[in-house]
């Protein structure tokens, strides 16, 4: 068996262990705070919270934009008209100061429209697709994904709002695609059913992004449970699942304090001191509850591996801590603690030499060097040819601050406008 106790390490054994095993079984839960589905509600928001009125912080935005759920809506069947519009749109807020948006200037805006559509010409598949055509498609996104959220009723309201939004991710996007789309998005509803059933679904709250808080603290500790049928083959639990089964062979992942370990966090609705008065359990006993699983899963196995990471950041859990010490005082040498090392290496590859063809030679000799360009060239003559002759450069980022590359820009022109 493969015991997982963070979530963050199920789909990385999914991908990489499981294939090796035709038999297998999962049995855990898998926040649903850690979905796609779920992301997408939470990228919503932080645009929704930092907006001002009806324009939106351009970071923000983008972030949303480039959700796999909204990035991927389907033009004639097809994402790559989707991706190669935001694509532009990155680049084209790159070359402005202002930080804010409207979806009207994006939608309407002819400068950004033209680019675009530059950029479309060298597909065949798109060469005949007009202005109008791309606004409507921007206009199809923000109809379903951002404008609903503008205005919000109540609780109520925003869940069946939610769900629409999950109505067109599945029917207008590759999503559908996706793997576990199908379970994650279910629960998701199913959760969201619940919520606009309950009896707060008609308060209200005066700002909106109050309504996507509300929701992630009402869905804290939902999961989507992966439930197996099978008892035979690789076994992948939960800790809690384990209970009452012996195992031959164990191996306990993630055997960490951050992970094992109960956190000590007070439950955001209840305290410890309330659970106590109503007879809940608390911190104490559920950390008892934790390690009885974990010496009774180590007790029943013949034979058991235990995984850690040990650095500055994080320490064996307190469970591993008194199990090897017991081991060592009754004069065990059942325990061996072997040190795991990537085996990582940095070194490249020579490259292979560029042929000096006549378009390269006709590039160079057309080519100003100014001393930035020469010091491309020798700091890496390579770096040089691909930014030089090329003319490749690095993917940027619309940030929150102005960068020092665009400071510097800004200064260079002030300089050569004011002098030239």
């Amino acid at each position: 068996v493969i015991v997982i106790t963070s979530a963050a390490a199920l789909f990385p054994v999914v991908h990489n262990i499981l294939p090796d095993f035709e038999e297998n079984n999962i049995a855990i839960g898998y926040p649903i705070s850690h979905t796609p589905v779920y992301s997408l509600a939470d990228f919503l928001g932080r645009l929704l919270d930092r907006a001002d009125r009806d324009a939106y912080f351009i970071p923000d935005y983008l972030r949303l934009a480039f959700h796999p759920y909204v990035k991927n809506a389907l033009y004639k069947n097809s994402p790559e008209l989707t991706r190669i519009l935001f694509q532009t749109l990155q680049e084209y807020f790159l070359e402005r100061m202002a930080k804010y948006v409207t979806l009207h200037e994006i939608e309407e805006g002819e400068e950004f429209l033209r680019h675009a559509l530059g950029k479309l010409a060298h597909y065949s598949d798109y060469s005949k697709v007009t202005a109008a055509d791309l606004t409507a498609q921007l206009k199809a996104i923000h109809n379903a994904v951002i404008r609903p959220f503008e205005q919000i009723k109540n609780i109520g309201d925003f869940s069946t709002k939610l769900l629409n939004l999950v109505s067109f991710v599945s029917g207008s996007t590759t999503a559908a695609r996706h793997p576990y789309w199908k379970d994650f998005s279910g629960r998701f509803l199913e959760l969201l059913d619940g919520i606009s059933g309950c009896r707060l679904a008609g308060a209200a709250f005066a700002a909106r992004s109050s309504y996507f808080r509300f929701f992630g603290q009402a869905i804290t500790g939902a999961v989507y449970p992966f439930e197996g049928a099978p008892v035979k083959g690789l076994q992948v639990l939960g800790l809690l699942e384990t209970r009452g089964i012996k195992f031959k062979r164990v191996y306990f992942l993630d055997a960490n304090a951050d992970a094992l370990n109960v956190s000590g966090k007070e439950d955001a609705v209840l305290s410890d001191f309330m659970r106590g008065l109503l007879g809940l359990p608390g911190c104490r006993e559920r950390e008892a509850e934790r390690k009885y699983h974990f010496e009774t899963l180590l007790g029943g196995a013949q034979r058991a591996h235990l995984f850690y990471r040990d650095n500055s950041k994080s320490e064996k859990s307190p469970f591993v801590e008194k199990l090897l010490f017991r081991l060592e005082s009754a004069g065990a040498d059942t325990a061996k603690e072997n040190r795991v090392f990537f085996d990582l290496t940095f070194k490249n590859k020579e490259p292979a030499a560029i042929p000096k063809n006549p378009w390269i030679m006709g590039r160079l000799a057309g080519m100003p060097f100014s001393p930035s360009a020469l010091n491309h060239y020798l700091a890496c003559p390579l770096r040089f040819y691909y930014i030089r002759v090329l003319g490749l450069q690095e993917l940027e980022e619309v940030t929150e601050d102005i960068s020092r590359a665009s400071i510097g820009n800004i200064v260079h022109k002030a300089l050569e406008l004011y002098f030239l």
